[in-house]
């Protein structure tokens, strides 16, 4: 099987013995012909592999989507049984299936008015960040690389249509 990386070595190999420039006009046209065939096995490879992908992405959405529903229910029945066990005076029900208990939680804060709680129990986060948009526009604006960074503009991308 012909793949792209053979069809570069080989190339590479046969460029190397071309002795005239009609023999180097053959090569070129018989390397565009070989690049080309490859390209569009290449290029339905990748666009089976996007739309693969965004079925998997789609996919994931609707499971996230069905596990909070089960979840919600999971706690609204859980909130049902407990309001229930409450009103019939059960903290504890036993079958031979598992148990069910009511236990006191353990102590929690509730924030009513974070304006008047004492500056001692105020825990302040600083969060230091590079903008890197800044450090760019500095760049294409001037001219002026940052030190401590390096501006890459080697960088290219393949584009599949």
């Amino acid at each position: 099987m012909n793949t792209l990386y053979n069809v570069k070595n080989q190339a590479l190999q046969l460029w190397n013995e071309v002795e005239t420039e009609e023999e180097a006009t053959a090569l070129r046209e018989a390397i565009d012909v070989a690049v080309k065939e490859q390209s569009e096995d290449i290029i339905n490879v990748l666009k089976n592999m996007k739309v693969y992908a965004e079925a998997l992405k789609e996919a994931e959405q609707e499971y996230k989507m069905k596990r909070q529903r089960i979840e919600e229910k999971y706690e609204k029945a859980k909130a049902y049984i407990k309001e229930n066990m409450l009103a019939l005076g059960y903290e504890k029900i036993e079958t031979p299936l598992g148990s069910l208990s009511i236990r006191k939680s353990p102590a929690s804060v509730e924030i009513i008015d974070e304006s008047i709680i004492p500056e001692e129990f105020i825990k302040e986060e600083v969060v230091r960040k590079v903008d890197k948009n800044k450090i760019l526009s500095a760049f294409r604006d001037g001219g002026e690389v940052i030190e401590g960074t390096r501006i890459n503009t080697t960088n290219s991308t393949l584009m599949i249509k």
